[in-house]
């Protein structure tokens, strides 16, 4: 009778000493003993699951005969409608009505015709709805949590541009010309359409030309997957554990840093989160609306970033078709086909726009630096040695979630994705969805899973956390699952909820503290340990306050990223004139033909008191001046600053 509890017990056990070795173990050591762990608490999982039912834990599909609304006479205008909308926004995206909409047009273009495309193809009818009222308020306040987390000190705590640049550089395109095309491709590898870029331009002229207006956006998509994670979430499993996974995701690192950032890659993720919910909604209920929705929303991911684009609508696909092998379920093909139509739809002015403006759907894969091309393929194949490869393109990205560290400048710390206390509770819900994979659930978080850790194979670095932010949403609930799987097994319903509560308040608070008091500090240390100079980014952001025409020069033995240096003082300011030196031109010919009708701000190394000599002698300056902002003294430029002296 009580032998399922004791294999769940002692599966815990394991799994719990599976992570410990995972997490202590250098790279690549002792792993062998952990995969062993990991395999034993599996196979006890399978046993305990023998005796313990979960169909209050994972919901068994509900096939439910809802009432199937026609289209009338207006559905069918606002479906036309929506549709000629959108073939407008193609064509002035695609040059054939060049600067016939300005950038704001041709957003309100976009959201008329896709919510017209929803409200005439889902055959909207006004019916009440029945409101969970509870949950939406548990949903709303961890949203406006995760917010206040986002935006938190979002201008102090990482000051400097994080591939933030092309960005900055689209919004000031958008101000110089208000007719920029919205599905455009930005320049270089960052071909993603303007889209993103348009919101924060918006948001930087809500908070100012500074990061915080600049990452305002991200973090707000950020905070808006909490919700869109709910009802993910609430398609697949019962509320208690969408309520879990949506609390968990508020202050998951890696989630909680990445949407910090003026970068687009949570914004793609949120989009086909919100699609995988609607189409499940409608694959339960088999309503219109719900199928409408969902279409339209996969082929909204294609307008973010290629992650996004690769992955949500293949996975949508291809679970789709194998649930309706599982569930056979016939009544769902004709609003299976109105979702794959709506999604054909909404994607198709992307790619009429890369194709117009001669540029590669797949700019990153088509990379040589950023994908695994055909001569490596062809070089691995010829040498036949493949230790490397599966050592760096297979074992690592499956590493990243228990192990490996990211190996890129997005995240960096010395952390996988999931701090030491998550794992025992991931791998369970990992367990649990092996045993289960035949529930809608387990074959789509599987397939998920999956399909991230083969795409990152395919790339040259197959660790850099941002290219795993589609696959956040997929980690949390296995989390969840595993926590509720766990405490279910083993203790009373009252009981389990009451130490499912006290584990979710305690893995949050962790989760936030170690962000804030020990990523944060360290992920500066190590993105300035990379440049190899002192920060030249500080110095324009301590140059903000200068009057206007003020003439600064950063004098560095080792000259700084040019690029990003110049880009962060235009983002902010137009008015003062940037110059990279090296100390050795800093002369006395070069000092003593300066015009003295303008002020001067020299940017120097510490250890330059020669330097600092010659301009006391031409320019009179003072003291120096140090960062008032947190950092340490080892990465400052001293300021020496010369003011204007009309009367010469």
């Amino acid at each position: 009778m009580h032998f399922p509890r004791l294999w769940m017990l002692a599966a815990c056990g394991c799994l719990i000493a599976s992570a410990l070795v995972f997490r202590a173990a250098t790279p690549y050591a002792n792993l062998w003993l952990a995969v062993l762990l990991l395999g034993l608490g599996c196979v006890l999982v399978g046993l305990a699951l023998r005796g313990i039912t979960f169909d209050l834990l994972l919901v068994v599909a509900r096939v439910k005969n809802s009432s199937v609304n026609h289209m009338t006479a207006l559905h069918w205008v606002m479906a036309v409608s929506g549709m000629i909308l959108l073939a407008l926004l193609a064509a002035i995206n695609g040059g054939l009505l060049k600067d016939a909409a300005s950038t704001d047009a041709q957003f309100g273009l976009l959201v008329t015709s896709l919510l017209s495309l929803v409200v005439g193809f889902g055959a909207v009818h006004l019916r009440p709805i029945r409101v969970d009222w509870l949950a939406v308020m548990i949903v709303t306040g961890l949203t406006l949590i995760a917010l206040l987390l986002r935006l938190w000190q979002l201008n102090q705590t990482v000051r400097f541009f994080v591939d933030e640049l092309s960005y900055s550089t689209a919004i000031e395109m958008m101000w110089a010309r208000p007719t920029v095309e919205l599905l455009a491709p930005m320049e270089g590898t960052a071909a993603f359409p303007n889209l993103f870029a348009y919101f924060e331009a918006k948001t930087v002229s809500v908070l100012g030309r500074n990061l915080a207006g600049l990452r305002a956006a991200s973090a707000l998509t950020g905070a808006l997957s909490i919700p869109a994670l709910y009802l993910l979430a609430r398609a697949l499993f019962q509320q208690r554990v969408a309520l879990v996974a949506a609390a968990l995701l508020v202050t998951f690192p890696p989630h909680l840093h990445l949407s910090r950032l003026g970068i687009i890659e949570v914004t793609g993720a949120l989009a086909g989160l919100i699609a995988l919910a609607f189409l499940l909604r409608g694959l339960m209920h088999n309503r219109r609306l719900d199928f409408a929705a969902g279409g339209m929303l996969l082929g909204l991911t294609h307008y973010f970033h290629e992650g996004a684009r690769i992955l949500f609508t293949p996975l949508a696909l291809v679970m789709f078709v194998l649930l309706m092998f599982i569930w056979r379920v016939p009544e769902r093909r004709r609003n299976l086909l109105l979702a794959g139509g709506l999604a054909f739809i909404v994607a198709l002015p992307i790619y009429t726009t890369l194709a117009a403006l001669q540029f590669s759907a797949a700019a990153r894969f088509s990379t040589p630096h950023i994908s695994l091309g055909g001569d490596y393929w062809r070089e691995l194949l010829a040498s036949g040695d493949f230790y490397w490869h599966i050592r760096w393109h297979i074992i690592d990205p499956l590493l990243l979630f228990v192990h490996q560290p990211d190996r890129g400048l997005f995240y960096a710390g010395h952390t996988p994705m999931l701090l030491e206390y998550m794992v025992p509770a991931f791998l369970l819900g990992v367990c649990i969805i092996l045993w289960r994979w035949r529930w809608p659930a387990g074959l789509l978080l599987l397939m998920w899973l999956l399909a991230v850790i083969l795409g990152n194979t395919l790339l040259m670095q197959s660790t850099i956390m941002t290219r795993y932010v589609v696959v956040f949403p997929a980690v949390i609930m296995l989390v969840s699952v595993g926590l509720w799987g766990a405490f279910d097994a083993t203790f009373s319903r009252p009981a389990a909820v009451f130490l499912v509560l006290v584990t979710v308040v305690a893995f949050s608070v962790g989760q936030a503290r170690y962000y804030f008091d020990w990523h944060v500090p360290l992920y500066n240390v190590q993105f300035r340990r990379d440049w190899g100079h002192l920060d030249a980014q500080d110095a324009v952001l301590r140059s903000l306050n200068f009057p206007a025409g003020t003439q600064i020069y950063i004098v560095s033995r080792i000259e700084p990223d040019s690029y990003h240096t110049r880009g962060l003082l235009t983002f902010h300011r137009h008015d003062l004139g940037l110059t990279l030196l090296r100390p050795e031109q800093v002369n006395a010919d070069f000092l003593y033909d300066l015009r003295r009708n303008i002020d001067y701000a020299f940017f120097i190394e510490p250890n330059e008191p020669a330097l600092v000599e010659r301009l006391r002698e031409y320019l009179g300056v003072g003291e120096p001046v140090f960062s008032p902002y947190n950092l340490p003294s080892s990465d400052q430029f001293a300021l020496y600053y010369a003011p204007a002296l009309p009367q010469l």
